[in-house]
Order: structure tokens, then C-alpha cells, then sequence
């Protein structure tokens, strides 16, 4: 908000005036040393932020998330499920509609950005409508064959598509209209979990 002058009014500064800042505890310890105006304001956070911590629990629980197979980040595979009820605890909440996949392959690990390795559990929600770009659990029939992979969706005009990896080793895929099938829109990965249950 403006006032006469054509200047910001009091308690109306722009959003890049405000500027909130997190320091993890390792740097904060660091920054309370540091001289200047800021250094008191910045031990009388962190040490405020310290008691918080120290009162809350030491860890969190969340809920299992439901690991259907195997899918591959290469060349569509065949579909390898899991044991029924095989799930693990990821660090993190999900919603009760997603499920997990085990990674296989290369593909989709990149060198910057987001990047899915060999190894890791990818979480999909089926409930969401994919955009272009997103990166989806896809399948279709291949010489009599029901495969998936994982890949960035790239829709094109004629109905088509075609399943970009995100590693540029890769090729992308090309599936005509109506031959394939989106099961679900990539969420999270994580690549270290409990063990399964």
C-alpha cells in the first residue's frame, strides 16, 4: 500500500522487505559468535528455538505406506508386485490414497534437480490429474505383455505422449493415444526406509 508520496506506508513494506530466515542449529552456533547488531537477536532465537526442541518428542511416527512392486526407470518391464501387504515407514507423512514403488534402474537419476535413484521407493497418488512435466507411474501392453515404468510425462496435440527420462543417457519413450494407462502422480522418494513389514 501506497501512500501520497508514492512510498510504502508503515506495517505495509513489500514481501521482499520480510524476510524470515531458518538457521539449522549447527549454523546458528557459528552465527552466535559473529559480531554485530544481529548477534544478540540471533542467540536470543536460537536459544529459545533450543528449549522448544528440547520439549518436544524425540521422534515422530507416521504411518505405512503400502509397497506394490517393483517398477523400472529404463525401458518399460514387466510388472513385479511385491507380497501382499508388504509396506514400510517412510520419514514423512502421506495420504492414505498414495502407494509406493521400489526404483530399478538409472534413468531417472540427474545430475541437478529432482532425481529418483536406483534403490529408492517413489510414492504415487493416484487421485491427481497429471500436467505436463510431472512425473508419473505409466503403463501400457507391450507384445502381449503388461509393463510400467517411471518417466516425465510430455503430452502432445495428437493425444500422444512421450515419457521423458530425466537422466539424458536415456531415450525417451512414445506411446500413441489410448496406449497407455496413468496409474499415478509422483509425490516423494526417499532412499533409506526401516525395514519392510
Amino acid at each position: 500500500m501506497l501512500n501520497k508520496t508514492g512510498r510504502p506506508t508503515k506495517g505495509h513494506e513489500k514481501l521482499t522487505e520480510r524476510i524470515p530466515v531458518y538457521f539449522p542449529k549447527s549454523t546458528a552456533e557459528r552465527l552466535k559468535g559473529m559480531r554485530g547488531d544481529a548477534s544478540e537477536f540471533i542467540r536470543e532465537a536460537t536459544e529459545l528455538q533450543f528449549q522448544k526442541d528440547s520439549n518436544e518428542p524425540a521422534a515422530e511416527t507416521f504411518d505405512a505406506i503400502h509397497i506394490l512392486g517393483y517398477i523400472h526407470a529404463g525401458d518399460a518391464m514387466a510388472i513385479c508386485p511385491m507380497p501382499a501387504q508388504t509396506r514400510a515407514y517412510p520419514p514423512f507423512a502421506v495420504s492414505s490414497e498414495c502407494y509406493a514403488l521400489h526404483v530399478v534402474g538409472s534413468s531417472m537419476t540427474a545430475e541437478y534437480g529432482t532425481s529418483i535413484p536406483s534403490g529408492s521407493y517413489a510414492i504415487f497418488c493416484p487421485d491427481i490429474m497429471p500436467a505436463f512435466g510431472t512425473l508419473v507411474h505409466v503403463e501400457w501392453e507391450e507384445l502381449g505383455e503388461h509393463v510400467c515404468t517411471l518417466k516425465k510425462y510430455c503430452p502432445q496435440a495428437d493425444g500422444s505422449a512421450i515419457f521423458e527420462p530425466l537422466n539424458k543417457k536415456h531415450k525417451p519413450i512414445k506411446r500413441k493415444a489410448n496406449e497407455f494407462v496413468i496409474k499415478g502422480v509422483f509425490r516423494r522418494a526417499w532412499k533409506d526406509t526401516d525395514e519392510l513389514k
